[in-house]
């Protein structure tokens, strides 16, 4: 399974962030605000869904290691503006759209601040199945990692995405061997066993499909699967499936 490395920086914010009894996720912004100080406690989520505007960080400095997320979803530029205080990194964040919005970190120094990450990309999540027979019926699939047998059982493979919720999208799946005449090939990702909207089917003699319209957000700590239901069944064939995630 693959790991994603975060800055150890931002380790104490992620900390409160789970520990904290208010919700990080803050309502969308569309005009200039301004963060408090307990939303740097909780290493809060503001989203900006749209407008041109600045941010204006607190004039006392957090503790340090305390942070804040910003997520520009919206078609304007946000300006950071570190009231007085001394910030490194960008003070910018360019517009992004609700698939692939644009993120920024902002991380307490006690002194001021410090931009630890910029328009996080979303990361790759691979799932590949070798010489799987294509059976009539629904089995199940690992998020992420390689296997060579199937299960109907879904619990088998089952597992968290992280600590932190995290937004899937963009799938693709490719079967190495094209599909026969009548059979078809459904993928969809499963939350805690259940589907949701990020789905694809390979049609008949097709060998790939893909769903860049829908997305999902995984709560923190749910289970995670992929569901792979076959009509008309016969012969095998690698299954590759892809995803992109963002937390």
């Amino acid at each position: 399974m693959k790991k994603f490395l975060i800055p150890l920086t931002l380790f104490p914010c992620l900390l409160a962030a789970q520990i904290a009894s208010t919700n990080p996720v803050r309502p969308a912004q569309v005009s200039a605000f301004s963060p408090t100080t307990t939303d740097f406690s909780i290493c809060a989520l503001y989203p900006i869904s749209s407008g041109t505007f600045t941010v204006t960080l607190p004039a006392t400095a957090p503790p340090s290691g305390q942070c804040l997320r910003l997520r520009n979803e919206g078609s304007g530029v946000i300006t950071i503006n570190p009231n007085g205080l001394l910030i490194t990194g960008k003070l910018t964040i360019q517009p992004g759209a609700t698939s692939a919005p644009n993120d920024c970190w902002i991380t307490s120094t006690g002194s001021g601040y410090e931009v630890a990450s910029m328009s996080i990309g979303p990361a790759l999540v691979s799932s590949v199945g070798y010489t799987i027979p294509l059976s009539t019926g629904t089995s199940y699939a690992p998020l992420t990692g390689v296997w060579n047998s199937i299960t109907t059982i879904d619990a088998n493979v089952q597992a968290p995405l992280g600590a932190i919720a995290g937004t899937i999208a963009n799938l693709q799946v490719v079967v190495g061997n094209a599909l026969s005449s009548g059979q078809t090939l459904v993928v969809t990702l499963l939350d805690n066993g259940v589907q949701t909207g990020v789905t694809c089917t390979v049609p008949a003699l097709g060998s790939t499909c893909s769903d860049t319209t829908h997305s999902y957000t995984i709560p923190a700590g749910d289970l995670t699967s992929w569901q792979i239901a076959i009509t008309n069944g016969n012969g095998s064939s690698t299954i590759a499936i892809a995803a992109q995630v963002r937390f």
